[in-house]
């Protein structure tokens, strides 16, 4: 439950701290920009004003030279701009404050060097004499291409500040408003996500506990969706490894039984004494093919624990190919008269030389021809071809039997599966050809057709010895 609640918790920690950067990020930038907006247009106001003031001391005072303007101010100060809404100040060329508008003196002007290097500046702080922050734009008064004085026209900013401090007020507002919703938002989005999570937690919960009938009715098109497939499709293949399972300790059960049955009987009858000697070698012969079969059955199945756990190895070595399926075809001549059949084995005149091991190929081919000779019909022809091509060998198994169902041929060679028609009950003989096979970086294929028999196929890829194998 803790896990279940993490995941929540972090989704929705990792979601809205997302958000929240991103309004922090937005808050920022907009204030900046709206600020900035506010100031320029501000400036692009105080210097079409001063302008505008420029113009007008050119054409009602026309000063000529510093001096004049020094002496008017002087003998007339009331005479110079008594009835503006801005606050002005007439600078010296070297920058002294020889007018103020609303009569401040001493006032600092921290843009002096710009103004004189420049002939105009723009300045945005807190001036000296009124403690106000202000927007001051100055700029030279000519004649003759000369700067005889300068003016320097202050705009107080406390309304644009507090405009725009307003309107940061609101963005803020909007951006908290924006969170509480993403914070909603996320705890829905996180539960569409966690709750199919906890769902699918609680159908595996209850397949760990061996109940694989148990399936996921989850229907969605997403990640989520295909891990829920995945765990209905792996119930399913779970179900029917089981029942095969199951169905291969019954079969084995049964596959030990029999001869042992056998073998108990025949004993206790050689025991009871007074059989005649036909009788007497009869019970032999039954008592040797019992053990025999039973001790095949057996190697079977430690050959096929053994390979499955990877605890076998091959003892490779060159051998030639051809011989030794020729030599399996007439090991099997005896279970062929017996049911009736015939055997035919194509081989073209050319070296089949094989770098494998051989006990383990003899193997296959013996599971395969016992296959062939089990299936094949009254009469039937069961066919081998051996060829090659610049790669590999093949080998091809074909009899003339009952065949495999198409539904049933892509589980052949799985571990435990007994076909419908099998007379094996063991379900390891292709599943032990299928491991040996790979095991020499071959592969083999199965095809089949109900009532017309079925082709097998061997793929053993040629090799070159390697020193380290010597």
């Amino acid at each position: 439950m803790n896990t279940k609640n993490s995941l929540k918790k972090s989704l929705m920690q990792n979601f809205i701290l997302l958000v929240f950067i991103s309004l922090v990020l937005i808050n920022i930038f907009s204030s900046y920009m709206f600020k900035r907006f506010y100031y320029k247009q501000t400036i692009k106001n105080a210097k079409d004003t001063l302008d505008m003031y420029v113009d007008y001391d050119k054409k009602f005072y026309g000063f000529t030279s510093n001096d004049k303007i020094k002496e008017a101010i002087n003998q007339h100060p009331n005479l110079f701009y008594n009835n503006i809404d801005q606050r002005l100040e007439i600078l010296d060329i070297d920058g002294t404050v020889l007018f103020d508008s609303e009569g401040y003196k001493y006032t600092a002007v921290p843009e002096i060097d710009s103004l004189i290097n420049n002939g105009s500046a723009t300045w945005i702080g807190r001036d000296s004499a009124s403690g106000e922050r202000v927007l001051t734009v100055s700029t030279a008064v000519k004649h003759n291409e000369e700067p005889i004085y300068y003016l320097r026209l202050f705009f107080g900013l406390g309304q644009v500040d507090d405009f725009t401090s307003k309107l940061s007020i609101i963005i803020a507002a909007i951006s908290l408003l924006v969170l509480f919703l993403c914070i909603i938002i996320s705890n829905f989005i996180s539960d569409s996500i966690v709750n199919p999570i906890k769902y699918l937690t609680r159908i595996a919960n209850r397949m760990s506990k061996g109940n694989y009938k148990e399936k996921s009715k989850l229907d969605l098109k997403n990640e989520i969706g295909e891990l829920s497939n995945a765990m209905n499709t792996l119930s399913d293949e779970i179900i029917k490894h089981d029942e095969l399972k199951n169905e291969f300790i019954a079969n084995i059960s049964h596959e030990l039984r029999t001869p042992l049955t056998s073998l108990t009987g025949w004993a206790y009858t050689l025991k009871d004494g007074d059989l005649d000697k036909e009788t007497t070698e009869l019970a032999h012969d039954i008592l040797i093919s019992e053990s025999e079969r039973l001790s095949s059955l057996l190697e079977e199945l430690l050959d096929f624990s053994r390979l499955i756990s990877g605890k076998i190895s091959l003892n490779k070595d060159y051998f030639d190919l051809k011989i030794c399926v020729e030599n399996i075809t007439k090991q099997v001549f005896p279970k062929l008269e017996k049911n009736k059949e015939r055997i035919e084995l194509n081989v073209s005149d050319v070296s089949y030389l094989y770098y494998g091991d051989e006990n383990r190929i003899k193997q296959v081919m013996i599971n395969l021809l016992d296959n062939a000779v089990k299936f094949n019909k009254e009469h039937g022809l069961i066919t081998i071809n051996l060829y090659q091509d610049k790669d590999n060998f093949f080998i091809e198994v074909i009899d003339e039997g009952v065949g495999i169902d198409e539904d049933e041929i892509k589980y052949i060679f799985e571990k435990f599966y007994a076909g419908k028609k099998s007379k094996s009950h063991t379900g390891v003989g292709l599943a032990i050809v299928k491991e040996i096979v790979e095991l020499h970086k071959g592969s083999v294929g199965v095809e089949s057709k109900l009532g017309e028999g079925t082709k097998f196929i061997l793929r053993l890829a040629k090799e070159i010895k390697d020193e380290k194998d010597s």
